[in-house]
């Protein structure tokens, strides 16, 4: 390869790798890519790449040689690849390889760039994602996310588990359908009120599927991003069982709960 063509390379702000298409194997670097994995361009020419991979289905030296191979038989290639430099230190790093002609040549240029800090800030995201899930379904009071057209958007399974609805039923669902009509007015209240203050606190009954009104204290909120700013969703219920009476759908008579009855409970 010229060598004019090889300067061109390095003076580029990304790392640069040149594969011959039929093997895959490196032919050529620039010197952006060997300062980020720490190994000269003779000595990635020589080794495989499985001796710098992570062994994992998606940086095994068989997987990155098809990956360079399918860019110059099908067309350019995206993916990451995770790759532990010649000090022991493991990087996450985004390719885009791509066919090209140098000096009347077919090779696979790939652009290489260090992506550790955003897969980490990614891995550290979806670590406290998942211990907010677990949190939320581990409540024990009721908790759902409303969208702005008053639709369920989330949910836990305490919600499921109270109003005796499937995960399928509750998709969807207008909110005012999980309370008694003559409750509806007041709920369709609170979200407005949440909607145009940022919170609010009501107390109402569940209505169950099988019709048994389940009385809690409904906490709303308005959902804000890192900056503040109201997400585009009307905002979170939480529902922590309550004593308040409740009323006989048959007589309109304000009860307590029967003897026996455990509130909350889906069975009625």
């Amino acid at each position: 390869m010229d060598v004019a063509v090889k300067t061109v390379f390095d003076d580029l702000g990304v790392g640069i790798m040149i594969s011959d298409p039929e093997t895959g194997d490196i032919v050529g670097a620039n010197s952006r890519l060997t300062e980020l994995i720490g190994y000269s361009e003779t000595e990635l020419g020589e080794m495989g790449f499985d001796e710098y991979s992570a062994v994992d289905e998606e940086s095994t030296r068989t997987r990155i040689r098809h990956r360079i191979q399918a860019a110059a038989n099908d067309g350019p290639q995206e993916f990451e690849w995770r790759v532990k430099r010649a000090d022991g230190e493991w990087l996450w790093v985004s390719v885009r390889a791509a066919l090209t002609t140098l000096d009347e040549e077919a090779y696979v240029i790939a652009k290489i760039e260090d992506i550790s800090d955003r897969k980490q800030r990614q891995q550290s995201l979806e670590a406290e994602q998942g211990f907010i899930e677990q949190s939320l379904q581990t409540l024990n009071d009721t908790f759902y996310l409303l969208n702005t057209d008053g639709t369920l958007e989330r949910w836990n399974e305490t919600l499921t588990e109270r109003t005796g609805y499937d995960d399928a039923e509750l998709d969807g669902m207008q909110a005012l359908e999980l309370f008694p009509d003559e409750e509806q007015a007041t709920i369709g209240e609170a979200i407005t009120e949440v909607l145009n203050t940022g919170s609010a606190i009501v107390e109402a009954p569940l209505l169950a599927k099988d019709g048994a009104l389940l009385p809690h204290e409904f906490t709303g909120a308005t959902l804000t991003d890192d900056g503040g700013d109201v997400r585009d969703r009307a905002g979170y219920f939480q529902a922590t069982e309550s004593s308040r009476p409740v009323r006989n759908a048959e007589t309109g008579v304000q009860e307590a709960p029967p003897d026996g009855l455990e509130i909350g409970s889906s069975g009625g």
